[in-house]
């Protein structure tokens, strides 16, 4: 007859806890209860992640080949409590030997539930991507020993709870940091725990250059916002650079953005933290960079966000409705000015935000960048691999108007200079839709 268990019982590495719970009517050679013998390890010294547990703490176990229930343990300041069975598992399922356990702990999100689905075998967390997009430690496909006495089967585990290796953290110093906020980074990899498979394995999402949630939190004393992100193994940037290029993106909400551009010299470590404060720029729509004599808006006219592919598309010669008092579009020499004062090494395809195009940073001063997103050539699917945008200026002949554009490096021949082929501009016809970079005149002084 199949036992199941209600509580469990347990001996952990912090806190002992032998108290025995009877099954059921137990024959000879019966289980009458379980007890856990659990090692719970934190990972070495390291400023990405946490080094010390604190009170709310919880860690999750699954078992393998167990769908019905899974344990929560959690840490209440001082020690490890008694371990918690949501749902139920089966004597048989829990002391079959040969078996292995997953643990995992989760820093923003303790308060989850776990879901199992029976048609793709994995278990879920609830709570959604706000709550599971940061990092995860993990014990993965544990081997756990089972040892019967009297009546007591005491099953033990070693937990050595790691963080993906690679992990960096990013932390904006706030002291009013609340809720949540978007980041990504060109150089680092998202980190979301997905779900555990029935066998323990673990999947978590991870995409170069994609969004991922910085909590508002306060450790070891310093309040701010934390984000987390994996070093990829392959990473590198499309450009001619030497060392590695960083730039971030950061969404507050409310139509509040700020970027960072930093060129390292050497490459960044796994367990590093990355500090940002007074290093970031605001921008979107209304704020500009001054490069190639121009004050450049940081954003498309109309665009959603400053590395989205959405904008407000018109024909040759119009202005964009979303166009603020004194902008402009530019000319075909003032995109050329542009171009000339990036060239020294100073432009890169990357990916940020989950967007595609070009970063373009001055040649004489690192803080001065602007992003361009590949928005496409008004035809379905371009967008991210292509950006067309209008110039003012006719073609030299005829009344038929230029544009510039960003492209994909490996694609039809080239980067930024795809359309400025022997230093000519391309020609559309006045009827294509293209988006606008606006511009402003530097005010004279």
């Amino acid at each position: 007859m199949k036992k199941y268990l209600a509580l469990f019982v347990a001996a952990l590495a912090f806190a002992g806890c032998t108290k025995e719970l009877p099954v059921d009517e137990p024959g000879a050679d019966e289980v009458t209860s379980i007890v856990f013998d659990f090692a719970i390890n934190r990972p070495d010294d390291t400023k990405a992640v946490k080094t010390g547990w604190e009170s709310g703490d919880r860690i999750y176990v699954f078992f393998e080949d167990v769908t019905t229930g899974y344990v929560t343990i959690d840490f209440n300041g001082t020690e490890w409590s008694t371990p918690v069975l949501n749902g139920s598992a089966t004597v048989e399922a829990l002391t079959e030997s040969g078996k292995h356990l997953t643990a995992v702990y989760l820093p923003f999100n303790n308060s989850a539930s776990c879901t199992y689905d029976v048609y793709s075998s994995y278990w879920t967390f609830d709570g959604g991507f706000l709550n599971l997009s940061s990092y995860y430690m993990s014990s993965e496909k544990v081997s756990y020993t089972v040892t019967i006495s009297e009546g007591i089967a005491t099953l033990s585990a070693p937990l050595a709870l790691r963080a993906p290796e690679g992990l960096v953290q990013i932390f904006i110093p706030d002291d009013e940091a609340t809720g949540t906020i978007w980041m990504s980074c060109n150089a680092l990899k998202s980190v979301q725990l997905d779900n555990i498979a029935i066998d323990g394995t673990i999947s978590g999402y991870m995409g170069i250059g994609e969004n991922v949630v910085g909590h508002a939190a306060t450790i070891k004393g310093a309040k701010g916002y934390y984000a987390y992100g994996v070093i990829p193994d392959d990473w590198s940037v499309t450009g001619d650079a030497e060392g590695d290029e960083w730039y971030f993106s950061f969404d507050f909400g409310g139509g509040v953005y700020y970027d960072f551009y930093k060129h390292l010299a050497s490459p960044i470590t796994g367990g590093t933290a990355i500090k940002l404060a007074s290093d970031l720029h605001r921008i979107g729509a209304g704020y500009y960079v001054t490069m190639g004599g121009l004050q450049w808006s940081t954003v498309n006219s109309g665009a959603d966000s400053p590395w989205g592919y959405e904008y407000t598309p018109v024909n040759w010669g119009e202005l964009p409705s979303t166009i603020l008092p004194g902008e402009r579009i530019p000319t075909r020499d003032e995109v050329d000015a542009l171009h000339t004062a990036t060239t020294d090494l100073k432009q890169w395809w990357i990916t940020v935000s989950g967007f595609k195009g070009f970063l373009c940073v001055d040649n004489a001063d690192a803080s001065k960048y602007l992003f361009f997103p590949a928005t496409g050539a008004g035809t379905y699917g371009s967008d991210g691999n292509i950006g067309r945008y209008w110039t003012s200026s006719y073609a030299a002949k005829g009344d038929i108007p230029d544009y510039w554009g960003v492209h994909f490096p490996f694609a039809n021949g080239g980067g930024w200079g795809a359309y400025r082929v022997g230093g000519a501009f391309q020609t559309a016809e006045k009827s294509a839709s293209f988006p606008v970079r606006p511009v402003k005149d530097i005010p004279t002084p």
